[in-house]
């Protein structure tokens, strides 16, 4: 079973009280899930009252705040790479653009930016839009690629003889 890092923290009230029990219930998971968030700085109304109750919008400050933390900004060039974990530049031979055709809002359309982890090879995706994209660092990167492509007679040959060797299998 995969961890679950998302919360539907509408589910709680703010100004309700609620046990370590119940909010597993609530949001499906463990109770020794609950007691970690405790020891991680969710702070309980009484800390020496048993049971422990945690006020609604306590909770969703803590989950929020954890869930706020994960997040890092990709600057222009970047993709997160998933098998890395971090935010990764991806190989200049690896970048497509992949129109979708699907309307995002009244005047835009949803564009994907695929490339490859210069690390791990892993495939990395970005979404975009087509008019973000008419004029970013992707059209740019993708055309020098192709440029270049043309103007290297030898990047296109893909053998391994070399001249006038011959070789038989």
């Amino acid at each position: 079973m995969r961890k679950k890092r998302t919360y539907n923290v509408r589910l709680i009230r703010a100004r309700r009280c609620y046990t370590m029990s119940e909010i597993s219930l609530l949001l499906n998971v463990h109770v020794r899930t609950v007691q970690a968030w405790h020891k991680q700085e969710m702070v309980p109304i009484e800390p020496n009252d048993k049971p422990l109750l945690f006020l609604g919008i306590e909770i969703k400050r803590f989950l929020s705040n954890r869930q706020k933390a994960r997040k890092c900004r990709l600057k222009e060039n970047e993709f997160f790479c998933p098998r890395c974990k971090t935010p990764r530049a991806s190989l200049p031979q690896g970048i497509r653009i992949v129109d979708t055709n699907r309307r995002i809002g009244k005047n835009d359309v949803l564009v994907l930016i695929r490339g490859l982890c210069d690390t791990c090879r892993c495939k990395l995706s970005r979404f975009s839009t087509r008019n973000k994209v008419k004029s970013s660092f992707w059209t740019r990167m993708v055309e020098q690629v192709r440029m270049g492509l043309r103007e290297d007679s030898s990047a296109t040959l893909n053998t391994d003889f070399k001249g006038d060797e011959k070789q038989c299998h």
